[in-house]
């Protein structure tokens, strides 16, 4: 580690609980006081402990952003609540008349990230991936909305309905995407300043 030791910070408050935040400094440093909320733990994470951190991230968080782009290659975002599998296959409904649905369409290379925008500025961690999504049909829609009705055992305590086939499929206003990531990333733990680094998740 060239002298250096890494510092990792775990968040104890009421908001964004959980949450980790990382910085290196000498081994003879002596560390400033933990900032409020934050206890100063030193750690050297391998590619397990991203990959706890990844996980957790995208368990907790409910709203993911979508980045696509039209066929002339002009950017859209959009955040929409997901459900997840083996935190590669995401998913997520929409309307087909809505401009990620349309550039989905024409491009189905799209990005994503998944973060906690409660975090103090400078202590973010954040999920991000590149994929491919689709509209799903047939089987792919059976299996996809089972997964989608079963992120929480109790849906309706968190304000999520449970979806009926009929109400994805044509005539209804609503259908069901899927994004199956094939890379992810976080940002680099003792990275100055902030660069992405590959997680196995």
């Amino acid at each position: 580690m060239g002298g250096q030791r890494r510092v990792l910070w775990d968040w104890f408050g009421d908001v964004g609980a959980g949450m980790r935040y990382e910085s290196t400094m000498p081994e003879s440093g002596k560390s400033i006081g933990s900032p409020g909320g934050w206890i100063e733990k030193e750690v050297r994470m391998d590619q397990n402990e991203l990959g706890t951190i990844a996980r957790a991230i995208v368990d907790s968080i409910v709203y993911m952003v979508l980045g696509t782009a039209d066929g002339s290659g002009h950017p859209w975002t959009s955040p929409v609540y997901f459900a997840s599998k083996d935190y590669k296959e995401f998913y997520w409904i929409s309307s087909p008349d809505v401009t990620h649905s349309r550039n989905i369409l024409v491009r189905p290379q799209i990005s994503i990230v998944i973060f906690d925008s409660r975090i103090a500025v400078g202590m973010g961690q954040a999920v991000y991936m590149a994929a491919v999504a689709e509209e799903l049909s047939r089987a792919d829609l059976e299996r996809g909305l089972q997964i989608y009705n079963g992120r929480f055992q109790n849906p309706t305590e968190h304000g999520v309905s449970v979806l009926a086939p009929e109400a994805v499929q044509a005539p209804a206003l609503y259908r069901l995407y899927r994004a199956i990531a094939h890379e992810h990333w976080i940002l680099d733990p003792a990275g100055h300043p902030d660069h992405r680094t590959p997680v196995n998740v």
